[in-house]
């Protein structure tokens, strides 16, 4: 079952990966990187099946969107319709690995270290360079 909704945090405030509850309006950032913007509007799967669908059925995921998959250390691309980038980040937010442009159909076996994934449209995270070590900030949309 997916969290209740809390109470939200000020506007433009860092919100921790366990603290982010459903309903919070949030966009992710490259914290390293002179706060590049990955997305402005993060959706969140936690429950067993918002997870398990996460981006299946959508035909494409828009730039500037991301789903953030909570707890979640591996991933799939089946039934998806589009190519992704992941980031596999620990409980504060630093990348642990990444893939790029993950097509349809594949498949990323469980990360060790990671607690949650962040999905976002194919090119985005490459094209900031985002690397391994790379701290991921979630932040109230202002």
């Amino acid at each position: 079952m997916d969290e209740q909704l809390s109470s939200a945090p000020a506007a433009g405030d860092p919100v921790g990966i366990e603290a982010i509850r459903r309903g919070d309006a949030l966009c992710a950032e490259v914290a390293t990187r002179d706060d590049d913007l990955l997305a402005d509007t993060v959706r969140l799967a936690v429950g067993p099946w918002t997870r398990f669908r996460g981006l299946m059925g959508l035909r494409d995921l828009p730039r500037g969107d991301a789903m953030l998959l909570r707890p979640c250390s591996g991933i799939h691309t089946f039934f998806m319709r589009f190519a992704i980038d992941a980031l596999f980040l620990d409980r504060n937010g630093v990348v642990v690995d990444h893939a790029f442009e993950l097509r349809p159909w594949r498949m990323v076996p469980l990360v060790g270290g990671a607690y949650a994934t962040l999905e976002l449209p194919a090119g985005t995270a490459k094209m900031l360079g985002v690397q391994r070590g790379d701290r991921v900030a979630f932040r109230r949309r202002k």
